[in-house]
């Protein structure tokens, strides 16, 4: 396959192998504790036949004592989980929750404490969505920016922020060609950057004091 990630953690003494959850091929990390004690991150398979692609995705949580699944909830069955990023202080990571059998569905989720308590976020309501999807996070993980949308209709999605346990919807700028994404976020959650993006020259704004 193309991608065969294999994750270390650089220490004083050289390189140290995450290692990987049991049955599973590759990993890849995706968030790291300031102090570099914690890593977050997520194991899968490569599958050629008969969908070219990673397969068989779970989040996991590393430390000395060694590397922890990050279930996804109930709700969701043996779903695929993954890590998108975490926060400075280890304990708290962002995710994605997804499975394809009878109809795609995303559940954006929180990770929390050594045992990955799980919790979900979003979609927004009121909108007709049932699917949510987790972008990005501020440094301490009290904020978080996501997209939501319902299956099937392309011009439903939506930005939102998530803060203190309640979800909001972020009133993106009008765009005059291509497509949001958002990429980058202060680190008290107040403002998110992003970007439309378009054929040439790509235009760039500011979300200003949403918080």
């Amino acid at each position: 396959p193309p991608d065969q990630p294999t994750a270390y953690r650089s220490t004083a003494t050289g390189l140290q192998s995450l290692g990987t959850l049991a049955g599973r091929q590759f990993v890849k990390a995706t968030g790291i504790s300031s102090d570099g004690s914690v890593v977050f991150g997520t194991c899968f398979d490569w599958v050629d036949q008969p969908s070219f692609g990673k397969q068989n995705l779970r989040a996991f949580r590393w430390t000395s004592q060694g590397m922890r699944e990050l279930r996804g909830p109930a709700s969701m069955g043996d779903a695929d989980t993954e890590v998108i990023c975490s926060n400075a202080a280890g304990d708290t990571a962002f995710g994605n929750c997804v499975k394809n059998t009878n109809g795609y569905r995303s559940q954006a989720v929180r990770w929390s404490g050594a045992n990955g308590s799980v919790t979900t976020i979003g979609p927004l309501t009121g909108l007709g969505h049932d699917n949510s999807e987790i972008i990005l996070a501020n440094k301490a993980g009290t904020v978080v920016f996501g997209v939501s949308w319902q299956d099937g209709n392309d011009v439903s999605w939506r930005f939102f922020r998530w803060a203190n346990g309640s979800i909001t919807h972020v009133v993106e700028p009008p765009l005059t060609s291509g497509n949001l994404d958002a990429v980058a976020v202060s680190d008290d959650g107040t403002t998110l950057l992003g970007v439309e993006q378009q054929v040439a020259p790509e235009g760039q704004y500011v979300y200003a004091e949403i918080g």
